[in-house]
């Protein structure tokens, strides 16, 4: 099985710390934070803009680089999806982590945060489904559903896990000539992230790259998986012009204290082996 990697990058507001923040030294402290990627207000039928809630995980290189609630990070790291629908859970593992310099705990932190910006997702995986609307507009967009499957380390069975990616086709001239990739076409793609889905509440991304890496597929029949709507505008979401503090701000100065991992990793060692098959090196992410 090919594992690919699932890549985020964007900013993340942090909100409680779950564990981690101490260590003995020459030893990676590991931190899990509660977090929030922020997504813009867009009006795409059949997509819920709404902040998505979920885990992110760092390693510290040493104690000097610990992060602390309440703060906004650039993040460069791997995502993996566990579960869908209403019970979405996300994860993001740091590969390199730029906080916004400030003291969380300042009255004026918030303040000085620039405007939200909403992520971004690089994938590759395999076209399952696809969606054409009979009149296509800025609101009512050609989409296709992408499962990927992505090394985790947390899946005893094969270390491995499999999720899906909702893709939607910007209106305009740029996407216009461009087909909607056939069923089991492998297509790496990458977009801004704009919600979930309303009917599987997967992540949604509005694509900036499309590229065929193998255009063999299985053809549909006709009429196989391809769902015909009608133009029309979904529901308008609220408006969110700034951050919102997601955890643990409450008044009070956060504690900073926070657990020793149990089982830690020492510095320098890989969290991301390197896979090879049929003599190709993949990178796996774990």
């Amino acid at each position: 099985m090919v594992n690919y990697s699932v890549v985020f990058h964007g900013p993340l507001m942090l909100g409680n710390a779950v564990s981690g923040g101490s260590g003995e030294s020459g030893i990676s402290p590991l931190q899990r934070f509660q977090a929030r990627i922020f997504v813009e207000e867009r009006s795409v039928e059949g997509v819920i803009s709404e902040p998505l809630e979920g885990m992110f995980i760092h390693w510290a290189s040493d104690l000097e680089h610990l992060l602390v609630e309440d703060s906004l990070c650039t993040v460069h790291g791997r995502l993996i999806v566990r579960a869908g629908g209403q019970n979405l859970q996300w994860e993001v593992n740091s590969y390199m982590c730029f906080p916004f310099p400030g003291n969380p705990d300042d009255d004026q932190y918030m303040n000085r945060l620039p405007p939200p910006q909403p992520g971004a997702l690089h994938a590759i995986g395999l076209c399952t489904r696809s969606t054409v609307p009979s009149d296509p507009n800025e609101s009512c967009l050609r989409s296709f559903e992408l499962r990927t499957t992505v090394y985790d380390r947390s899946n005893t069975d094969n270390h491995s896990t499999s999720f899906c990616v909702r893709c939607y086709l910007p209106a305009g001239p740029r996407f216009q000539a461009t087909p909607i990739p056939e069923r089991n076409a492998l297509v790496a793609v990458a977009g801004e992230i704009i919600g979930v889905h309303e009917e599987s509440g997967v992540i949604a991304i509005l694509l900036h790259e499309l590229i065929f890496l193998s255009a063999r597929g299985q053809k549909r029949p006709a009429g196989d998986d391809i769902n015909i709507t009608s133009s029309g505008l979904g529901s308008t979401p609220r408006k969110r012009r700034a951050w919102d503090a997601c955890g643990s701000r409450s008044g009070q100065k956060v504690n900073r204290q926070a657990l020793v991992p149990s089982s830690p990793t020492p510095a320098g060692s890989s969290q991301d082996p390197l896979h090879v098959e049929d003599g190709v090196g993949i990178f796996g992410c774990g």
